[in-house]
């Protein structure tokens, strides 16, 4: 997987790491671009034939991202600036963003609570499906706001992810000690 950190995309100029710095740039031809074809051959899965790039928190970026993009998902290439062309036809583009994230939160904490959203007994199905409803068209919203509907019409699928419930949040800290103590375990016994 190929992972675009948005957040190193701020200025107009840096979308030139993802394509290279064009001639006349200072640099150019010392940097290959983050995305090249032998970059996407490499991580190909081979059972699979597919790659993936991770474009991570896209709104952080500069408009200029979403515009290389909105032209790599409507012709499925993308030329660098050394002249390669990139072939993105068995690419699967993930895009994750926190867009809506404020107002998510509020919906969340509307009852004054903090942390974790109390929901009655009895109708605690009812009540936690019309919150995720809420969240979702909150998230969506945000996204129309930001993104050009043109974009938005290119994305295929869009997953809004629940909050964690307080067991679920359980096991994915009992994950991450786990992993912590076999790190040190492992540390302790080379030393």
């Amino acid at each position: 997987m190929v992972r675009v950190d948005c957040g190193e995309l701020q200025e107009e100029h840096s979308i030139s790491k993802l394509t290279g710095s064009p001639a006349g740039y200072i640099g150019h031809g010392q940097t290959e671009a983050l995305i090249t074809p032998e970059i996407l051959a490499k991580i190909t899965s081979k059972k699979h034939n597919v790659n993936i790039v991770l474009i991570d928190e896209i709104e952080k970026a500069s408009a200029s991202l979403e515009r290389l993009l909105l032209a790599i998902l409507d012709t499925g290439k993308m030329t660098t600036a050394s002249n390669k062309v990139v072939d993105f036809s068995n690419t699967i583009f993930i895009l994750t963003s926190n867009l809506g994230q404020g107002d998510m939160q509020k919906i969340l904490t509307e009852n004054n609570n903090i942390g974790f959203a109390k929901i009655n007994t009895g109708t605690a199905t009812d009540q936690m499906k019309k919150r995720d409803d809420r969240l979702v068209k909150a998230a969506l919203y945000a996204a129309g706001k930001r993104l050009s509907p043109e974009f938005l019409n290119r994305i295929n699928k869009t997953f809004v992810f629940s909050q964690l419930t307080p067991e679920e949040s359980l096991k994915v800290l009992n994950m991450n000690l786990a992993a912590v103590q076999r790190k040190n375990f492992f540390a302790n016994t080379m030393t």
